[in-house]
Formats: structure tokens, sequence, C-alpha cells
């Protein structure tokens, strides 16, 4: 047997089929190969379903955030870093309107003082569609954006307990501080509260986040991060903003304004207080579910429990950072953080 034709099922001893060989095996390799190739495949038929549309997901700083901004009391407030992950675009499962073809199951993480406008992800459907999306923790296999590193991945995956959140990961870090008529004052905080948005408001009305996708078509949805947020007067869309309070809550002239002091400062019971975190409230969607935590949340769902600045940050102002331009404010849902 020569060499370069290795045994077949087809060989044989005697020398007039061995003379045969060369055209029987190359006739056995054509019928075989086919079949191999319908195993390797598994022989499935073409997908039949239209071509869904090209759902592109976005994300960047709102203005204040990049170049800072001005009170209404006179401080300017400049943001040094604010590290957070955005992702998990996907289409509500129980919308029988919305036919999913694939989602964006996954999140970036970013420095948002260091990004213009930045890819989240993209999904694909055909139909009427309501979009999620999550301000989180950071996973095993987030994708780093500009301005992070794994440093920062460790960081906010290592899990810990604060007055609203218990063994949680920090989904947000944000540093920065306020300046007025010489004096400066600096933050630098963490939150322990993951989010998954959707029902987000339209100016005219409806939801922003629900969207009609058509055969074959592309579109982009842009998500804005407004670190501004954090400092308004109370949750109310019409509401100001300010740093006084918080500057006054120094209480050690350190310069550094934090948590366990903004913890001690009570707020006036209303749109942010009391009944606001179980329904009552007016401002903001507090009482109507958009913007309101669903679940306990901690402390501040206790009756009785007074509010804070810090609570007023923490639990009603931080899930309003992260919406979709130009829309308003979100229902949203409490998420635990990953344990993977």
């Amino acid at each position: 047997m020569h060499p370069d034709h290795p045994a077949s099922p087809l060989t044989s001893s005697r020398s007039s089929k061995a003379l045969a060989l060369p055209c029987s095996a190359a006739r056995w390799v054509r019928s075989v190969l086919p079949l191999a190739a319908c195993v390797l495949t598994g022989c499935l038929p073409g997908d039949t379903r239209p071509v869904p549309e090209s759902f592109y997901v976005s994300v960047e700083p709102s203005e204040a955030l990049r170049s800072g901004f001005d009170t209404d009391d006179g401080w300017h407030i400049t943001f040094d870093r604010l590290v957070a992950a955005v992702g998990n675009i996907d289409f509500m499962w129980e919308d029988t309107s919305c036919n999913t073809y694939a989602e964006a199951r996954y999140d970036r993480l970013f420095d948002f003082t260091r990004i213009e406008r930045e890819k989240v992800g993209t999904a694909y459907g055909i139909g009427t569609c309501r979009v999620e999306f999550r301000l989180r923790s950071p996973s095993l296999d987030t994708i780093l954006g500009a301005g992070v590193t794994q440093k920062d991945v460790e960081t906010m995956r290592q899990r810990g307990t604060d007055r609203f959140a218990t063994d949680e990961q920090v989904s947000v870090m944000v540093t920065g501080r306020a300046t007025r008529e010489g004096v400066e004052k600096r933050f630098d905080w963490r939150f322990r509260r993951s989010y998954e948005m959707s029902n987000c408001k339209a100016e005219e009305g409806g939801f922003i986040t629900t969207v009609e996708l058509s055969e074959n078509g592309a579109s982009e949805m842009r998500l804005e991060l407004r670190a501004e947020e954090l400092f308004r007067v109370t949750a109310e869309e019409e509401s100001g903003f300010h740093f006084q309070p918080l500057a006054d809550a120094d209480t050690d002239g350190d310069g550094a304004v934090t948590f366990d002091e903004l913890s001690k400062v009570e707020v006036t019971p209303g749109p942010l207080g009391g009944t606001g975190g179980e329904g009552g409230g007016t401002g903001g969607g507090l009482g109507s579910g958009a913007g309101q935590p669903s679940g306990p949340i901690g402390p501040i769902d206790i009756p009785g429990t007074p509010a804070t600045l810090e609570s007023q940050i923490y639990v009603y102002l931080l899930p309003r950072i992260l919406r979709v331009a130009g829309g308003g404010t979100c229902e949203i849902e409490h998420r635990d953080s990953y344990r993977r």
C-alpha cells in the first residue's frame, strides 16, 4: 500500500481492486463529507423569520457631569470620577407584541468623566417592545471602558453593608468637589444599590422606552448619566439644586462631606420623607411607581424612620442619575448584585 493512500473501508489485498482504489476512495470521500457536515451542523433548516431591527443603545455623560454646574445656592460642583456599570439591554419578556431575537445581556464599566458617547449594546427584535436596562455593579466579565481598570472592578465587586444595602457590591463610585467664595468641600461616595429601569417617561406623554421595531430596520436609544441629580433639593422633576445643607453637615470641618455626617441631618418629610417611600409621595414619581424602588429597600422603609440628607441622596436621588436622553424618570426595580 502506498503511504500516500491510507487504508479505507474499500481497500482490498487483490491487485485489481488496489488499482481502482484512488477512484473508489475519492467517491467514498465525496459521499461521506456531506454526511459529516450534516452531523456537525445538525442539518438545521434556515431561519425563515424576517430580519429583525438592530436596536443600538449608547450612553453619555450629561453636560453638568462633563463640565460641572452651579447650584441654586451658589456652589459650583465638579466631578473628578464617576464610575458605574451600565448594560443588560433587553425587552420585557411578558410582551407578546414584541418578537425578541437577541438581547445584550452584559455590562460595560465606565468612568463617565472620561467618555463622550459610548456603546452599551445592541438588541434585535420586531414589534412593539418595551426596553429595559440596568445601572449595576460590574460583572466578572464586564467590558472595561475609558478611565477604568481591573482594580476598579475588584474594588466594586467587594461586598459590604451600609444603612441601605446588605452584603451588596458597589454600583456607583463618585468623587468630586464643591466650591463657593474660596471654600471647598469634597465628597467621595459609594453606593451599593443596582437597579433595573423601564417605562421611562417621554416629554410628550407615554414612555420613551416603548419602541416600534420594524423588519430590517436600525435605530438608536441614547442613555444619559446625570450626576447632578444627586444634588436636587427633592426628587421632584422641577426641583432645584443645592449644596449648602451638605456643606453644613461637615461638622468636623475637615472639608469632606461623608454619608455618616449626612445621616445625622434630618430633612422635612414630604415627597422624600416618610410616606413617600410607601407610595404616598407626589413628586418625582415616588407615589406613582416611577423612580420608586420595589420591595424593602432599607431603614427608610420602616414607619417612623426620619428622612435624612443621606437617605434623600441614596434612596431617592440615586435612581434618577440614569435615564434616556431627552426623557424623564424611569420605573425602577432594585436588583441584587450578581454572585459570579
